[in-house]
């Protein structure tokens, strides 16, 4: 079964799994990535008196479904969130309704929650990878670096340029400006 798919926040990459999309951080255009389409959740399904990893699990679920992480969901989300997580009852509401105060885990921050998490998801895929590369610098005998150029020197490169690059060590590559090369970070 096909699993959910991710998309960049900016639009221009392609669709990926979850376990992509964790894999890889941000996206090649420096988007984040999000669900194409959020799943179905079914609110009864979540038992708030079993624990913080419980409730992981019934959120999760839709997302992690169809993915090669998915018979991991369990076990990250109970490595994950092994330490007291108390629940707050808001007074007043119509239906029982509970906050998690980020600030109740070992370090009393955030991260506690999802850099737990996510740390445990990146062991796994690690974990699956073994002996697979991480990344490859060199391609057919090609090696591609990114280069930052000032807006205003964008004119002076054109594709089929030489090109040189000096090495921390004094040697140097001497190679050519790719076709196809600028990508102006709209942000900056």
């Amino acid at each position: 079964m096909a699993g959910l798919r991710l998309e960049s926040s900016r639009g221009s990459a392609p669709l990926v799994s979850l376990s992509e999309a964790i894999a890889h951080g941000l996206a090649p255009d420096g988007g984040l990535y999000v669900p194409s389409k959020l799943p179905a959740m079914d609110a009864g399904g979540f038992a708030t008196d079993h624990g913080l990893p419980a409730v992981a699990r019934a959120a999760l679920a839709g997302f992690f479904e169809g993915d090669g992480l998915s018979a991991e969901l369990g076990a990250i989300a109970d490595a994950a969130f092994n330490f007291p997580a108390p629940t707050t009852l808001i007074a007043g509401s119509q239906d029982p309704l509970y906050v998690l105060e980020l600030f109740h885990g070992p370090t009393a921050a955030f991260k506690d929650f999802g850099a737990r998490f996510l740390a445990e998801c990146q062991e796994r895929l690690q974990a699956a990878s073994a002996g697979q590369p991480l990344f490859r610098i060199a391609r057919d005998g090609l090696i591609e670096i990114d280069a930052e150029v000032p807006e205003a020197n964008l004119s002076m490169l054109k594709a089929g340029q030489p090109a040189e690059v000096t090495l921390p060590d004094g040697s140097k590559i001497t190679g050519a400006v790719p076709c196809g090369f600028v990508y102006v970070d709209g942000l900056s």
